[in-house]
């Protein structure tokens, strides 16, 4: 059983009465948190500590002991109100959608690709994928902001030769991607970009490749 509000007095007491300071302290903090019922997971505290570092996403992760948000109280401290769940969160994003969507571009499209749904599990086996389909890169520039957490894992291949490798989650007219392109080319000379994307939803240019092509802008 978690422990109560009545049973928080308690512990702050005893704690006190056996000049336990830094225990008094501590249920105190609980207390003044608003907690009732003590999740027994953190203690009341809202967060614990993860055998690596994907903590409560259970995905792939550093092996490095890392503190987070509590998964059993999600940062309340309180086992019956507990905050957002983020696990359900994270899993309730769908990478299709339909509906009416202003996409980056400033197209309208009756339907979208959020590619926040992808784990990043997934993003290892497509980046895997991608860069044998590449060949060698030197350097890896992502798109802001789709394309920040693909080009991490883009950049797990790179090696000390290659062009520039410029990275995307999803292209729709490839307008970002170009204006990059151009922007580094203009620096480093002609030919020295390539592109890699997950989907294509428009026509690829021809420097750039795709993991899936949907050919359809709208």
């Amino acid at each position: 059983m978690p422990i109560a509000e009545n049973d928080i007095y308690k512990l702050m007491q005893q704690a006190t009465e056996a000049g336990d300071k830094r225990l008094a302290y501590y249920w105190e903090f609980v207390h003044n948190r608003g907690v009732d019922n003590v999740c027994r997971t953190c203690q009341g505290l809202g967060t614990k500590g993860y055998g690596d570092t994907s903590t409560w996403r259970h995905t792939i992760g550093g092996q490095a002991m890392t503190t987070d948000v509590c998964d059993k109280c999600w940062g309340s401290g309180d086992e019956h109100r507990k905050g957002v769940d983020l696990r359900a969160l994270r899993n309730s994003t769908h990478l299709f959608k339909s509906g009416i969507f202003k996409l980056y571009s400033g197209t309208q499209s009756t339907w979208m690709i959020d590619c926040k749904a992808l784990t990043d599990a997934d993003l290892v086996t497509i980046a895997g994928v991608m860069a044998l389909r590449l060949g060698p890169f030197r350097t890896v520039i992502g798109i802001a902001t789709g394309g920040l957490a693909f080009a991490r894992h883009m950049d797990e291949h790179k090696s000390n030769s290659g062009p520039i490798l410029i990275v995307d989650d999803v292209l729709t007219t490839g307008g970002s991607m170009e204006n990059e392109r151009m922007h580094q080319e203009s620096i480093h000379g002609p030919d020295s970009c390539v592109g890699c994307v997950i989907f294509a939803r428009g026509p690829l240019p021809s420097w750039v490749c795709a993991f899936q092509i949907s050919g359809d802008l709208v």
